[in-house]
């Protein structure tokens, strides 16, 4: 009688708890997880892609005028997540890396606050958003989100999507500690060479003297002029910064290569510099330990003695800052080796040392 009694209890409470088990296990699984359903939807053309990884770089989001504390971007791809560490500026300048499984329609990017509200989201359609980005040349976009929080007005987010290849796979791309930097950096360094295209540069200016060896140097250091320009924050004392614009003048406007710091853009066109660097007085390049959005470069003046600029990256990673100019100085310090030595084939032997350090000292 008791076993009766306890089996007329118990088997609606067991058959309620399995129930629920098995719920549970379905909402993690996937029809598509049955490899023949995959194939036949991929066949049948259902499904247009297969699974793929994407690089999302998450640089930055605007919440509106009003601080809403610290805040986090997450994104979401079907049943896989990824997100930034919490930011009180809104800046990350991280690199996802998103795994997005065939089928999936939309990835979702939700700006997130310290309590893990929802103030905004943006959804992301796989075919039409994500796929078409197979080049690492797309730069970066704003896009505007949807409101979901009082706390916030016109919030956007801005990002730099590449969805990865099966050749990219191959090539290793998603290999090494520096992945990140090395996506950073091509992509912006791609950008920079399209937007020289038709511009009058070192090359053209310098192509009457320069060899074909020397023509490689030249062209490359046109590219990583424009890499090197861009929009910093120059430490002023006591804490203070001030937004300027830096920018890499040399030939053919002047006859030896500057690192110059003026105060906006447009006076970089017109204005005398408000800092002014030889390129071949740069003794090192290196990004602060302590901040991540710092760097500094140090130079000797023309007495011979160190100084330092420190500066607050506004507009990219400082990682990309770092690896640029640390490239366009040994662009330029061999530039200038190999044209001394060529005239010094003609003239004789001189000094060719300028006090810059090697690169495995720099990169320290």
């Amino acid at each position: 009688m008791i076993g009766f009694i306890l089996r007329s209890v118990l088997s609606p409470l067991l058959l309620v708890g399995g129930v629920c088990i098995c719920f549970q296990c379905c909402r993690r699984l996937s029809i598509r997880d049955c490899g023949c359903i995959r194939w036949l939807f991929r066949f049948s053309g259902i499904d247009s892609f297969d699974d793929f990884e994407a690089l999302i770089h998450v640089s930055e989001c605007y919440t509106g005028p009003k601080s809403v504390g610290k805040v986090w971007v997450r994104i979401t791809a079907g049943r896989e997540q990824a997100s930034t560490d919490p930011s009180s500026k809104g800046s990350f300048h991280k690199l996802l890396n998103v795994f997005i499984e065939q089928g999936t329609e939309y990835v979702t990017v939700d700006i997130m606050n310290g309590r893990s509200t929802v103030l905004a989201t943006l959804e992301l359609c796989v075919e039409d958003d994500i796929l078409p980005n197979r080049d690492n040349s797309a730069g970066s976009k704003i896009y505007g989100m949807k409101k979901h929080h009082k706390s916030v007005d016109e919030p956007s987010v801005t990002l730099i999507i590449y969805a990865l290849s099966d050749d990219d796979l191959e090539t290793g791309i998603l290999s090494g500690a520096n992945m990140e930097s090395a996506f950073l950096l091509n992509n912006h360094l791609t950008q920079a060479q399209n937007a020289i295209k038709d511009k009058e540069g070192v090359l053209s200016a310098m192509k009457h003297v320069l060899s074909a060896g020397q023509s490689g140097d030249a062209e490359m250091i046109d590219v990583l002029m424009e890499a090197c320009s861009g929009d910093v924050k120059v430490f002023t004392g006591w804490g203070g910064k001030k937004s300027k614009y830096m920018k890499i003048i040399g030939p053919p406007k002047t006859r030896h290569f500057q690192l110059c710091i003026f105060k906006d853009q447009k006076g970089a066109e017109k204005d005398s510099p408000d800092i002014d660097i030889d390129i071949l007085k740069i003794v090192s390049v290196r990004a602060d330990t302590g901040k991540s959005d710092v760097f500094h470069i140090t130079h000797q003046d023309q007495h011979k003695a160190q100084k330092t600029v420190s500066l607050v990256a506004t507009d990219r990673a400082v990682k990309v800052w770092e690896e640029t100019l640390i490239l366009l100085v040994e662009r330029i310090h061999h530039l200038h080796d190999t044209m001394k030595k060529h005239k010094e084939n003609k003239s004789g032997p001189s000094d060719s040392s300028h006090g810059y350090k090697s690169s495995s000292t720099k990169r320290k």
